[in-house]
């Protein structure tokens, strides 16, 4: 089985987006993919065609000491996912008061999964890098195979990559110790000239860090999520379809140069 995580650096800088495409495309690819949500925003379910009024989810069910794997939908195209849940004001403070057993208990059951996978079976887990400083999460991460650090190729977001490769713990680690993190540019802007000079500054910087393909910011994607799907459903001819395209076969490639495609399972 092989374990993706998704972070950003930043909010705004599309991970939500991009775990949500990108598991859609391995699925295409025949990949058995699971996706779970582990931000409070709650906001990748509607890439995957559950509407807002829905507010069921795995952070739901555990405060309310029933199955999260009750919570599991599959998407209209074939995607399984497991949404955070719309909590309200009490449910938010039960959560923050109980985060690290919360997150312990649905990382030993995704573990447990393992057991009984295949080398077909993906899990793509949708995290905020705020979490990263539980422990229980930054062990779930080291596990991981790959870990996906969205960035845009913009002022803000540099100076976010800079401050965090300097002071975050766990992003050291990966980045001395481990080749599973990399950075990944989202909303590329061909078209302006910050665009393109930042997209030099990111590759210059962080060399084979960083992953050699780009996604475009495209209006596919607003519409897509605004018709409740993916870009590949939506529409299958844009640029961003072929971005996460390209992605998708990057990854499984990637995992199979270091031999997790063929000889390891977590």
């Amino acid at each position: 089985m092989k374990r993706l995580i998704i972070i950003s650096l930043k909010s705004g800088t599309g991970s939500t987006t991009v775990t949500a495409n990108l598991a859609q495309m391995l699925h295409q690819l025949g990949k058995n993919t699971l996706v779970v949500d582990c931000v409070a925003s709650n906001v990748l379910k509607l890439h995957l065609g559950l509407p807002f009024k829905v507010d069921d989810g795995w952070v739901k069910r555990l405060l309310q000491a029933s199955p999260w794997q009750e919570a599991n939908f599959e998407s209209p195209l074939g995607v399984d996912f497991i949404p955070f849940g719309q909590i309200n004001n009490q449910e938010a403070l039960a959560f923050r008061a109980n985060k690290p057993d919360l997150f312990a208990h649905l990382f030993q059951e995704l573990n447990r999964a393992t057991s009984t996978s295949s080398q077909n079976d993906w899990q793509l887990i949708h995290l905020s890098i705020d979490d990263l400083t539980d422990p229980s999460v930054a062990r779930f991460c080291d596990a991981a195979d790959l870990i996906l650090c969205v960035v845009s190729p913009e002022p803000s977001s540099y100076y976010v990559m800079q401050n965090t490769i300097k002071h975050h713990r766990f992003i050291q680690h990966h980045l001395e110790r481990s080749k599973k993190l990399k950075f990944l540019i989202n909303q590329f802007q061909a078209e302006t000239q910050v665009g393109r000079d930042f997209l030099l500054v990111f590759k210059k910087e962080l060399d084979t860090q960083l992953i050699p393909v780009v996604l475009h910011k495209d209006t596919a994607l607003v519409e897509s999520i605004a018709n409740l799907t993916t870009v590949q459903h939506h529409a299958p001819h844009s640029q961003a379809a072929k971005d996460y395209q390209l992605l998708a076969f990057w990854c499984i490639s990637h995992l199979a140069a270091l031999g997790t495609d063929s000889g390891k399972e977590s």
